[in-house]
């Protein structure tokens, strides 16, 4: 059976405050993973056996490994700010629309971009250290525990939430 959504009572304040704080805390569980992820396989290509196979000035290496960090520090440049200004909101503007669209757009983008990178480094790194059980970097099992962070609460659901959202907000007001 399905998971459901928690139900609340009418005119609860919880939705505005459960929602949004599980957003930033998944979304900050996801970006750790992914971070992870590059940092053992950053150790991985500077062992000096990795070192001796591999050329770390190919374009393509380099190109993987600047994509794999710009997909993390985006997530995590999204992640500071979503969590500065959920610091600073008054708890009457917490339900507003300018910050549900951030909130919703963080997660989207962390459910999408850290998988992304974890995805980039496998790549890099090949099948025998980055997809194979049971070998040290642990890419694969990132990657699976990963790919689930797009259906927790799905992200279609939160793209017609932020599209009906877009539409009231006609000022395209920023959080």
């Amino acid at each position: 059976m399905p998971a459901r959504p928690p139900s609340f009572p009418p005119g609860s304040r919880a939705p505005c405050v459960f929602a949004p704080l599980a957003h930033l805390g998944w979304s900050a569980c996801w970006l750790g993973t992914a971070a992870g992820a590059l940092s053992r396989t950053l150790r991985l290509l500077r062992s000096p056996e990795e070192r001796r196979r591999r050329d770390l000035k190919s374009e393509l290496l380099l190109t993987r490994l600047s994509r794999a960090r710009q997909r993390i520090d985006t997530v995590q440049a999204m992640l500071s700010h979503a969590t500065g200004v959920y610091v600073s909101l008054p708890d009457r503007e917490r339900g507003g629309a300018p910050w549900q669209l951030l909130v919703n757009a963080l997660k989207v983008t962390a459910s999408e971009q850290c998988p992304a990178a974890v995805d980039e480094l496998i790549e890099l790194v090949g099948l025998r250290h980055g997809y194979l059980r049971h070998q040290p970097l642990g890419l694969e099992r990132a990657l699976r525990d990963l790919r689930s962070a797009s259906l927790n609460y799905g992200n279609d659901r939160l793209h017609l939430a932020n599209g009906s959202l877009s539409l009231l907000d006609q000022e395209t007001t920023l959080a």
